[in-house]
């Protein structure tokens, strides 16, 4: 025991002796001595690594306030686009409406209809019958407040987004619906080219193609022209885009043969407008009116 406490105190006199060295002895470089250098070479290694760590932990912590409030703000944004979306459907066809107050004096504005917001869930662009399959999108992921739902509206009621007309509802099961497309051959809409006013009547043609059909030789038609809903089909409101006119030829010896390529890009639809149809009294659409006693 007495040899190791010896060695004890020998090791201790000889680490005190090179600490009181160390801080008389300086570095030439630094001017600081060795003991203060040693220690710094030491600590400044181990005061990086806590900096370092209070700042990814900083970063981290101002990371997840900002996710929270971008993903807050994402959410206010997607409310405002879809309000805004269904106010551009509303107001398309404003300065159509337009013109004919100002050429037909008293002429009155229809009521602003009830949009139903709908989700795109399945499309068929392949088979002779071209539809879509939509499901009412939640009042809280719309922001348009739309009440209605799709199984209360009727066959017939126009599916528009902010490109234009997509088509009419043909079917309705719950919150569910099905969507006739334009370019579905058995599909027509009454149409008019927005440049001239020139009536005729949209045919689907498959695949993306649309018709401009019943305008005679000698009609203004262009290449170019857009074509508009004409609204006089009771069903489709007046002033949607149906597409543009990109194929002028001359056909019977009556008709031009007309093709368009329609304004909405149907491969790229996801949120659709449902608006009740155009409807008129039955007396007037009747083949024949009687005439009223005198």
């Amino acid at each position: 025991m007495g040899d190791r406490r010896s060695y004890f105190v020998l090791l201790f006199f000889v680490l005190a002796q090179m600490t009181l060295l160390g801080a008389q002895v300086r570095d030439e470089t630094s001017g600081q001595t060795l003991l203060k250098s040693s220690a710094l070479a030491v600590a400044a290694p181990l005061f990086d690594g806590v900096d370092r760590i209070a700042i990814v932990l900083g970063e981290i912590g101002e990371g997840l306030s900002d996710r929270g409030r971008l993903l807050e703000e994402n959410r206010r944004l997607r409310e405002e686009i879809a309000a805004l979306q269904l106010q551009r459907a509303r107001t398309m066809g404003a300065e159509t409406q337009r013109d004919i107050l100002l050429s037909a004096f008293g002429y009155g504005l229809p009521e602003d209809p009830e949009a139903v917001v709908a989700e795109v869930i399945y499309a068929d662009y392949a088979s002779l019958l071209q539809t879509l399959v939509i499901r009412r999108m939640p009042e809280k992921e719309t922001g348009a407040g739309a009440a209605a739902d799709l199984a209360t509206m009727e066959h017939n009621a126009s599916v528009v987004n902010v490109d234009g007309l997509i088509g009419r509802l043909v079917a309705t099961a719950g919150g569910y619906g099905r969507v006739q497309l334009i370019t579905d051959r058995a599909s027509s809409v009454g149409a008019m080219i927005e440049r001239t006013r020139r009536q005729g009547v949209v045919h689907g043609a498959g695949g993306a193609r649309l018709t401009l059909d019943y305008l005679p030789l000698q009609a203004d038609v262009e290449v170019g022209d857009r074509v508009l809903s004409a609204g006089i089909d009771g069903v489709y409101p007046r002033g949607f885009p149906i597409g543009v006119v990109v194929s002028v030829e001359r056909g019977d010896e009556l008709f031009q043969q007309i093709e368009l390529v329609p304004a909405v890009d149907f491969a790229s639809l996801e949120k659709v407008f449902v608006l009740p149809p155009t409807r008129l009294p039955a007396a007037m659409t009747s083949p024949t009116l009687e005439e009223s006693e005198p």
